[in-house]
């Protein structure tokens, strides 16, 4: 009998602890360490300033309810259920995210969802918008993102997936990073844009509040000091940085892909070209904060209302997209001017700007600055002659091809004569990337050019530089080929319609620095 007793009461107790909640017998994080000890150091951070805050955020976390993710970049993040939040009790889900850079916790946010249909996959959200990954998104409702001191920072409403409204808080006028001042405040606001379904979109402003110095976190960023804590979307971070400085492999192959993040979120992917011997950027991700912090790296992505979607030409020769969902601007370099030699430098940018609209350079940024798969790159080198540009290195599927200047041949030359010797190489550069129509062989290239091209080409350079005529941009575009190929140079001179008294006196005229020239 007491045999049976016993099994009944073991029988009756297993089904009670069945009913208990889960929760109370799952193992705590293993992070749960690292997280106190960030906060610790947040508090540190920020003088005492928002312990409250923080204390209410730290105690609200249910360190049995953890989960890691990796991400695009080279972090990951910890997601956490939050128990209760005074703030948010009428939000349907709030989170706890935690970045982790090289194995320490760097920056924090609170998130929070609200929907009316049910929904149980919301990390599943926060990563798809944190790796700017729409395709995995199915979510209707609205996502809102706080600081680690409850600070609204973004919002976005989806429908179906679709972004349809998103809204960031800015500082007063996003041109100027130091403007939106008061008496050594600075002013923020809501930025709020909505997307219609005809494509158009609006955009609205509403005043969040002021922040001042004296250790506030936002005053900091507003400055573009250093920042330890919340500043914008997705950080947050406190105590020492992580990952400071990239460093690179000792023995790297040709296309080895080094990736790095530092602890503000900026990510930067390197590609190794063995022929020269560098690493070479190839794409950026830029967090809000990186543009409030170094204003003077990305003047042109200092915007004040950029919209999902927004495409923006950098002067560094990076295409970057806006991704309202994150507020990340996305760099891929397609051309990249690596020369250092200052005329050099200024000469490429001046001809391979994406706003100079000729047939040709239309040409050069379709095929270079269009994909991150497909590269060009111009760098400096002690060479047998002004310039050269040999057969593409191809790797993992991205195609780059590398223009040498010789800065002892050029630097004394006008900026029309560097000019033309840049758009003679791109040509190269382009026929490199077609090889399924063109040989490799510099003749072939060159019929090419004289054949059906000098006119497109010639044009280019006379928009570049209006003071050029038709005959000197032609003679220009031609001296190499004309000076390479002296066997057949009446076949050339009979195809581009020039003589050879023409093509001499464009080339000493423009050999130098002299009248009806641009110097360096």
């Amino acid at each position: 009998m007491r045999k049976i007793f016993w099994g009944i009461s073991t029988l009756f107790l297993l089904s009670l602890t069945s009913c208990l909640d889960e929760s109370v017998y799952e193992k705590e994080t293993v992070y749960k360490e690292d997280i106190l000890n960030y906060f610790d150091a947040l508090m540190v951070s920020t003088k005492g300033e928002f312990n409250d805050e923080i204390s209410e955020f730290k105690n609200s976390i249910n360190f049995r309810k953890v989960e890691t993710y990796d991400l695009r970049t080279t972090e990951k993040i910890i997601s956490a259920e939050i128990t209760s939040l005074n703030s948010f009790q009428d939000a349907e889900r709030v989170k706890a995210i935690f970045f982790l850079n090289n194995g320490k916790i760097v920056r924090s946010n609170i998130v929070t969802f609200d929907h009316e249909m049910h929904f149980d996959k919301h990390d599943d959200i926060i990563v798809s918008i944190l790796n700017m990954d729409a395709s995995t998104q199915i979510y209707t409702g609205r996502m809102t993102v706080y600081n680690a001191f409850q600070k609204l920072l973004m919002y976005n409403i989806y429908e179906s997936g679709k972004l349809v409204e998103n809204a960031m808080a800015r500082i007063d006028a996003g041109a100027n990073p130091t403007s939106g001042k008061t008496n050594g405040c600075t002013n923020w606001y809501l930025i709020t844009t909505t997307y219609y379904s005809d494509g158009s979109t609006t955009t609205t402003t509403e005043y969040l509040y002021t922040s001042c110095s004296g250790g506030n976190c936002e005053e900091q960023a507003s400055r573009g000091s250093k920042i330890n804590c919340g500043g914008g979307p997705w950080t947050g971070g406190a105590g020492s940085p992580a990952g400071i400085n990239p460093s690179f492999p000792s023995l790297p192959a040709n296309g080895d892909v080094y990736e790095f993040t530092n602890a503000n979120g900026e990510y930067t992917k390197y590609q190794f070209d063995s022929q020269k011997g560098i690493w070479v950027v190839i794409e950026r991700i830029l967090p809000p904060i990186t543009i409030i912090l170094e204003p003077e790296n990305y003047p042109f992505l200092m915007i004040q209302w950029p919209v999902h979607g927004q495409i923006v030409f950098g002067t560094d020769n990076f295409i970057y997209t806006y991704d309202g969902g994150s507020g990340n601007w996305e760099g891929v370099y397609c051309i990249q001017n690596q020369l250092t030699n200052p005329c050099l430098f200024s000469v490429a940018a001046h001809v391979l700007d994406p706003n100079v609209t000729s047939t040709y350079n239309g040409l050069i940024q379709q095929v270079f600055n269009s994909s991150d798969k497909v590269n060009w790159i111009l760098i400096e080198g002690s060479i047998n002659g002004a310039a050269q540009t040999p057969p593409d290195l191809t790797n993992d599927g991205i195609f780059t091809v590398i223009t040498t200047l010789d800065p002892a041949d050029l630097t004394n030359k006008s900026r029309e004569y560097i000019a033309s010797t840049i758009y003679h190489e791109a040509f190269h550069a382009l026929m490199h990337k077609y090889t399924g129509a063109f040989t490799y062989t510099p003749t072939e290239h060159h019929y090419q050019m004289i054949t059906n091209f000098i006119v497109d080409i010639s044009e280019a350079l006379q928009e570049a530089y209006p003071n050029l005529s038709t005959i000197e941009a032609k003679a220009l575009i031609a001296k190499q080929i004309y000076e390479f190929h002296g066997p057949v140079r009446s076949q050339i001179l009979l195809r581009i319609g020039l003589t050879e008294d023409q093509i001499n006196a464009a080339l000493i005229k423009f050999s130098g620095n002299g009248p009806g020239t641009t110097g360096c």
